[in-house]
């Protein structure tokens, strides 16, 4: 048994509710994974002077394993109601149950997490993956 909260759905989909609420439009599980990721990585990917899950070298490798968490974290929002998923299983967004279980949410980390992510979404999604992708060629 795990008991640790770190690199779980739960994790994850607690991140989720944080920043489904923020995207302005219903996005794919590749745009909400480099959110995410970005998000919790901005330094490293050039969009902010700090990382919320510390420094080191090996964030872009994550990206995979990210997207598989992202992957059951949104399944779990669907099934508890706190998202929906279009007819093609493709496009997700927050619904009104994930806005209030959002702004229950407070403290350090939720608020720099918001920020991070209110940030990302200036960009349009092009921006973000070139961004991923110019750090993995640097790899």
């Amino acid at each position: 048994m795990n008991n640790s909260l770190f690199n779980t759905t739960q994790e994850t989909a607690t991140r989720l509710t944080l920043c489904l609420p923020l995207l302005s439009r219903p996005s794919t599980i590749d745009e909400i994974t480099a959110i995410d990721l970005i998000a919790t990585y901005m330094k490293t990917f050039g969009f902010g002077q700090r990382n919320l899950h510390g420094d080191g070298p090996h964030a872009l490798a994550e990206y995979d394993a990210r997207r598989k968490r992202i992957q059951a974290g949104l399944a779990q929002l669907v099934i508890v109601g706190a998202a929906t998923v279009d007819s093609t299983c493709l496009l997700y967004r927050a619904t009104p149950e994930c806005f209030q279980y959002s702004e229950a949410l407070h403290g350090d980390y939720a608020a720099s997490y918001r920020q991070a992510v209110q940030l990302l979404i200036k960009n349009d999604y092009e921006t973000i993956m070139n961004r991923i992708t110019k750090e993995n060629n640097q790899l």
